[in-house]
């Protein structure tokens, strides 16, 4: 569709297969490297024990999840080694980044820090927005490794908040956080329901980000429309180009 775009004050960015990728993804690979920080209790735990609570817990919350209600690593964590009786030699947040490193170092999407930089030089301001079950903190160190000087003025996770995309309300504090009005805003991201979906209803201009070089096997749009004004983009160079015409 044709639409009218005005450079935007301030952009939104998901972090998953959006500003970052996740190469080799492997949760039991971070489970076993995890493992190695359990304190055993009364009882000797095996690590196929300590999986297969984990895998329960997990599917408990699947439900609130599909309500939009977060539910933290941390929290989840803190419930399998309660419920086998652990304790681990390092703390809860230290924990968690044992466990997503070893799951994949993560890594960035071609033409990011291009991007980055010439929204910096823009006078654009920009920040993440994510659903995960990472904390913020966590992922502020991971972008902070991977994208150095990267300017973003906040991050905003849902494990942090408890409510996840496509609800307003994550985005409406996201608005608030930015000190900027909705229509100024841009949030881009990979996923049709949870970001183009989330931000039209918060009066965000949303931009639909497929990667034509990376593969997205969690942006579940099989089947979905997007009804409204909006932008797609293929490649992070795409949007640099568009930024510095505008």
């Amino acid at each position: 569709m044709s639409i009218a775009l005005k450079k935007p004050e301030f952009i939104l960015f998901d972090y998953g297969n959006t500003i970052m990728w996740e190469p080799g993804f492997d949760y039991g690979r971070g489970e076993r490297a995890l493992f190695s920080h359990v304190v055993q209790g009364e009882r000797a735990v095996t690590f196929e024990e300590f999986s297969r609570v984990h895998d329960e817990i997990f599917a408990l919350t699947a439900k609130a999840r599909d309500l939009d209600f977060e539910i933290s690593e941390s929290q989840m964590l803190k419930l399998k080694l309660d419920r086998l009786g652990l304790t681990l030699d390092v703390s809860f947040e230290e924990a968690e980044e044992i466990l997503w490193d070893t799951c994949s170092e993560g890594e960035c999407m071609p033409g990011l820090e291009g991007l980055v930089k010439c929204l910096h030089e823009q006078g654009i301001c920009t920040a993440v927005v994510s659903n995960m079950g990472w904390s913020g903190e966590n992922l502020r160190h991971r972008i902070n490794r991977l994208l150095p000087g990267n300017h973003f003025e906040f991050i905003l996770t849902s494990s942090d908040v408890g409510i996840r995309k496509p609800q307003p309300m994550i985005f409406e504090a996201a608005l608030a956080m930015a000190g900027a009005a909705a229509q100024d805003v841009w949030f881009c991201g990979d996923n049709i329901r949870a970001d183009l979906d989330g931000a039209h209803s918060a009066g965000i201009f949303p931009v639909l980000y497929e990667s034509r070089d990376v593969p997205d096997p969690w942006s579940g749009n099989e089947g979905l429309t997007i009804a409204y004004d909006h932008l797609k983009i293929t490649h992070w160079d795409e949007m640099t180009e568009l930024i510095a015409s505008l």
